[in-house]
């Protein structure tokens, strides 16, 4: 057991929220009736470890809690020990706080992108060159070494956790389902069109270059779309499972643009279908209602109306998302779950963790709503390889994530359209797709879907409650 001594924040909820996450984050028990105690203050107080608190005000105020902090030895940086007191001068906790909690967001709401998301380029972690870097999970992980060597001073008996089933690290297969028509005539007209345009601006072998493809297209013996059995037995060939977030329009054309029916009997046909089979449904919010919460209730009624049963987890479509505005409205609608923290134009770990997390700056009464972070997106492939997408590339990063996963017993959500597996324009997706399910059938790596995911991680924090005294 750990006992948190924090004079004046033992009741302050932006506290108790991230040392419960932290606590939940350690890989470990402490079984002993002797608990260990961590002081958090500004200057050194009793206790076995204590931790600096840099900012003295009720609620953390800066956004920026790592701008010279060099995360790749953070215990000869900043652990000492002095008079039997482990002191550890970083603050972890607002460190933590201002990243899961997406504070900076919060504090540049002006910052902006053009589909009204918080861009990657304002941020500290791109800015510091920390995308790829879980330093929450960094934060922790120096935690846990020094609870281990102040608990193995006292003699405490420290029992790991059993994670992910004995595996090393977890993965989440999701798929946004953004289209299922490919051979439709709005379709080809909008590529003849665009290869007309081309050929006047002076690239007239842009309008052949449509022209063969809409031939391809015409051609194809299916529609290169509607892949969902693909998915399937492919999947089912490893064991897996996946969830699919559907969109849940009520009309195929609409403000989303041409789209597709919840209603139509053959999306109804392949959900019953997928759901029947054990893969998750989850929806897809439309683009407008990440700040709608009719819109949003609405959608997820309409989607549980056609599966007949519950809709866990929502992913915003074009990742659209406004802490702590989107969180609450997910709450609010009867979510579980959110997978949308992610960035939409790079990879990385958004809030700054590997871990699925409950989130914070929800109205009291609300009902509880996890985060299931995004790492891989399929889209941000081409702009990283500069458009020379390869199999190889993809499987580059997608095996040195798994390796950041393992490093802290995280998890890895990779997000793959169904748009990227066929073969006329999308080969090296389809194709790397196969390869990366392969690499993890080989992994030691539990795969799920974000309910199976969430599922076992819960059971792995479960239980561990937070013991927080004024002095």
């Amino acid at each position: 057991m750990i006992r948190w001594i924090a004079p004046g924040l033992e009741q302050k909820t932006w506290f108790r929220f991230v040392i419960g996450q932290v606590e939940s984050f350690i890989r470990f028990e402490l079984e002993s009736p002797v608990p260990l105690t961590i002081s958090y203050g500004p200057t050194p107080q009793g206790g076995d470890i204590w931790i600096k608190r840099e900012d003295p005000s009720p609620a953390p105020k800066s956004v920026h809690p790592f701008p010279k902090v060099n995360f790749t030895d953070l215990f000869a940086q900043y652990v000492e020990r002095v008079d039997g007191q482990y002191r550890i001068r970083l603050d972890l906790v607002r460190i933590c706080f201002a990243l899961l909690s997406l504070q900076e967001e919060i504090a540049q709401c002006d910052k902006m992108d053009q589909h009204s998301r918080f861009p990657c380029e304002a941020s500290s972690l791109y800015q510091a060159r920390l995308l790829d870097t879980p330093i929450v999970d960094v934060c922790v992980g120096l935690l846990e070494q020094v609870v281990r060597l102040a608990a193995g001073e006292k003699h405490l008996l420290i029992v790991a956790r059993e994670l992910w089933k004995g595996k090393d690290c977890a993965v989440c297969l999701t798929h946004d389902v953004d289209d299922i028509y490919g051979k439709s005539l709005v379709r080809y007209g909008y590529w003849l069109a665009s290869g007309a345009w081309a050929a006047v601006r002076g690239s007239p072998h842009r309008l052949q270059e449509s022209i063969q493809r809409v031939k391809r297209w015409m051609d194809a013996p299916r529609d290169p779309y509607w892949v969902f059995e693909d998915y399937v037995r492919l999947e089912e060939s490893y064991g897996f499972r996946s969830t699919f977030f559907f969109l849940a329009l009520r009309w195929q054309l609409s403000r989303e643009g041409r789209r597709y029916r919840i209603l139509d009997p053959k999306v109804r046909s392949v959900l019953h279908l997928l759901k029947r089979q054990g893969w998750e449904i989850g929806l897809h919010g439309s683009y407008f209602s990440f700040l709608n919460p009719s819109r949003l209730k609405q959608e997820k009624k309409r989607l549980e109306a056609v599966l007949e049963g519950p809709v866990m987890g929502v992913r915003q479509h074009y990742l659209r998302f406004r802490a702590p505005d989107s969180w609450r409205i997910q709450a609010g609608s009867g979510f579980q779950y959110d997978s949308t923290v992610g960035w939409p134009t790079y990879f990385g770990f958004r809030a700054g963790t590997t871990r699925p997390f409950q989130v914070f700056g929800l109205e009291t009464g609300t009902p509880k709503l996890w985060e299931l972070p995004l790492s891989i997106m399929d889209g941000v492939f081409d702009s990283w390889l500069f458009g020379q997408v390869s199999v190889e590339g993809i499987l580059e990063l997608v095996e040195r994530y798994i390796k950041i996963a393992r490093r802290y017993s995280g998890v890895i959500n990779i997000l793959w359209h169904t748009d990227r597996f066929n073969d006329l324009d999308a080969a090296v997706y389809h194709a790397a797709y196969k390869e990366i399910l392969a690499l993890l059938a080989h992994g030691n790596v539990f795969v799920g879907s974000c309910s199976d995911v969430l599922r076992e991680w819960q059971k792995c924090s479960a239980g561990k409650g937070v013991e927080i005294v004024g002095s």
